[in-house]
């Protein structure tokens, strides 16, 4: 363009000129999200950190929920039954140890036949060094109790079938 002498030209331009800035800005900003909502997964465009994160994982306290789960299922038939009792001393320091409960543990031997164990695995506390001691039957193939039990006898069960 050629530089004009009019006042009111001038300002013409100028405002021209802004507009045209102005255009090619807003284009920009178009193409960028048109370009973003076409993406399936963005993962450096989050935008920046926050100065302050919160912490992952359920919060503590009554909004936790209800603390449960669901009780293992037991065999409709047990074949045998083995006790499994404490060690007499603590294996780590040699202490005494109380015993608190009887967790129930079950087994599927997948023989010929399938014979069903239980064992009563006793549970106790030294009362030294405070540490969980649990008995353990030579019969045994995981020392697992509870819902880690159930899922490896699932693991197990499905391995063989």
């Amino acid at each position: 363009m050629q530089p004009v002498s009019c006042a009111g030209c001038q300002a013409l331009q100028r405002r021209l000129s802004d507009l045209q800035a102005e255009n090619e800005r807003l284009r920009r900003q178009l193409d960028e999200a048109t370009r973003a909502g076409k993406r399936q997964a963005a993962p450096f465009a989050k935008g920046q950190p926050t100065d302050q994160p919160k912490k992952p994982g359920r919060k503590p306290g009554k909004d936790y929920g209800t603390k449960a789960h669901r009780p293992p299922p037991s065999p409709e038939q047990i074949d045998e039954v083995h006790e499994a009792p404490l060690p007499d001393v603590c294996p780590e320091c040699g202490g005494p140890l109380d015993e608190t409960h009887v967790a129930q543990q079950f087994q599927v031997e997948i023989p010929r036949r399938p014979v069903q164990r239980q064992f009563n695995i006793h549970v106790g506390q030294c009362r030294q060094c405070h540490r969980r001691v649990q008995g353990r039957h030579p019969l045994q193939t995981s020392d697992a109790l509870g819902a880690a039990a159930w899922l490896w006898l699932w693991s197990r069960s499905r391995a063989t079938s």
